[in-house]
């Protein structure tokens, strides 16, 4: 089943955001051996930690990602390939505690409203995204009362 994961992108990180998923990353001259034979791609990631791991051992190709940031999911795109590496994290954003890398694929600027998200999931309204995450189980048994699958919510959270 897909799963869907939800991204804060602090104001620390835009600029960063912005040359490595919103203009796809020039990777031509890359180093990282996971990243070798791309000319480009959209590329993300997060850094250490025991949930952090857990989450992202568990990301597969396919898994939907939403942007969030200002109370608005302002991007989404789907997780191409994954890899654990610091060097990518220091090569791609001089942070070498980055280590949980993802490609995005699929990527589309959006604007949904964290309110709508939220209704869906079954949070509170004044539920806010803090650190990279991904719906709980009850969260996902809500939204599977108004959608067959994560999938078709996404893409309808899409259109």
């Amino acid at each position: 089943m897909t799963q869907m994961y939800l991204v804060p992108v602090d104001d620390d990180w835009m600029d960063w955001y912005n040359k490595t998923v919103e203009q796809p990353a020039s990777l031509s001259d890359s180093p990282i051996e996971e990243l070798q034979g791309l000319e480009e791609a959209r590329v993300w990631g997060t850094t250490r930690g025991k949930r952090k791991r857990t989450l992202f051992d568990d990301m597969r190709s396919g898994d939907a990602i939403m942007f969030y940031k200002n109370r608005e999911f302002f991007a989404t795109g789907r997780v191409g390939k994954n890899f654990e590496s610091s060097d990518a994290g220091k090569w791609l954003w001089n942070a070498p505690e980055s280590i949980f890398i993802y490609t995005v694929e699929d990527y589309q600027n959006s604007s949904i409203p964290l309110s709508q998200v939220n209704e869906l999931l079954g949070y509170s309204e004044n539920n806010l995204i803090n650190g990279f995450t991904r719906p709980s189980e009850n969260a996902i048994t809500n939204l599977l009362k108004k959608y067959p699958s994560v999938d078709a919510a996404f893409r309808d959270l899409r259109n």
